[in-house]
Parts: structure tokens; sequence; C-alpha cells
């Protein structure tokens, strides 16, 4: 995942076409309505039974479809995740239930929400204790309907998405994170960072992430 007030040079799209073009031969990263909208489309491309739906990050700016999530049809029906920010959901979760405890010591579970403006919550746990992520339903969405958050959130001030850029990828064990002057590495619960220069900035988004610093 890329945060970054500058994604493109033109502003986010949300058109299959403009997110293939970004993501697939622009090795790109993106945010959740990128990455879950361009994903949505391949499993349904490949047969898949999936359902856009929105969700409201509860530790995040309050606003309605803040973050798009995928519901998929197999044996039963899976929440499927792709596009969140560290922890991130590495495997399915079906629906009020749980998921093993992944490589980077996270378990994953779904339970009914409380709140009247939705049907499920998401929540983790990474020692004892579990935290709230995000709250969502199962209403069918199209790609359209998360526009006018998308604008919002790649240019209103407030946003998290338009500060200094921060690029998140997954590993074995946790996740690596970049920002302009710091360099991290999460393996489960223990976090190594390293200040880092312009030039070693530019070295680990092509060596570590696979970006080329400029590329549009």
């Amino acid at each position: 995942m890329i945060r970054t007030a500058t994604a493109t040079a033109r502003g986010i799209v949300l058109s299959i076409q403009a997110l293939y073009e970004k993501v697939v031969e622009r090795h790109r990263g993106g945010f959740c309505f990128e990455l879950n909208g361009l994903f949505g489309w391949l499993l349904a491309e490949l047969g898949f039974d999936v359902t856009r739906v929105a969700a409201r990050m509860v530790s995040d700016l309050e606003l309605p479809a803040n973050h798009h999530p995928l519901l998929v049809t197999l044996d039963r029906t899976y929440l499927v995740d792709v596009g969140m920010g560290a922890p991130m959901l590495r495997e399915p979760v079906p629906l009020g239930g749980a998921g093993d405890r992944d490589e980077a010591g996270v378990t994953w579970r779904i339970v009914d929400s409380d709140r009247p403006d939705a049907e499920y919550l998401l929540q983790y746990c990474e020692s004892d204790d579990w935290q709230d992520r995000y709250v969502f339903d199962s209403t069918r969405r199209e790609l359209d309907y998360f526009a006018a958050t998308c604008d919002y959130l790649q240019s209103a001030p407030e946003s998290g998405f338009t500060g200094d850029p921060v690029v998140v990828k997954s590993t074995p064990d946790g996740h690596a994170k970049l920002k302009p002057t710091v360099f991290s590495r999460t393996r489960r619960d223990e976090t190594d960072e390293q200040s880092v220069d312009e030039a070693e900035y530019r070295r680990l988004l092509r060596e570590a992430f696979g970006i080329e610093y400029g590329d549009q």
C-alpha cells in the first residue's frame, strides 16, 4: 500500500482500466479503493462470487465508506482485503468466525456489530486483547460508490492520505514501511527503525518496494 498526496499527477481515477494501468503496468501501489477495486475485478473475472462492500475504519476519520473490502462466497462468505495498512489481513476471514494466527502473529475475527450503521465488526488480536479495525455491512456496492470519499481522502488537508508519503509492504513475518526520513521493519512484535537520507530513500523505494522514484 502507498499513502501519498500525489499518488499520480492525474489523481486517483476509480475505473478498472485506470487501476490496471497504474497497479499492473506501472507497478505502483495504492490504497483500498484501488487495490481492492482491482482485486475484486480480478476475482470476478476468475469466476468467484464477489461483493464489493463499504466499511468504516473505527480508529480513523469517521467518514462513510472510508474503506472498501470485499466479500467472497465459497462454502461460506469470507471477508477479503488486500488494501489495508498494518496490521494487514493476510488470509480470508469467515463472517461470524475467526482465522488462524498468521505469520505476523495476528489473529483476526468478525463479530456482529452493536452499531446501528453496520452489521459486522472486524477485530484483530496481536497479544491478549482484541482491537477494533473496521465496521461494515453486506450491501453490494459498485466501484463508483466510493468515488466521493476517494476524492476527499486524496485531497482534504485533514485526511491521513495527504501528508508525507508512506509506502507499506507485507513481509513473511510482518511488514516494511518507508517514510521520507525513516525505514522500519516489523517482525511480529519487534520493530527496527533506521534514519534515511534522500539517496537512501530512493534506493529503498527501488530495491525494497520495486518503485522508481519520480515514476507517475
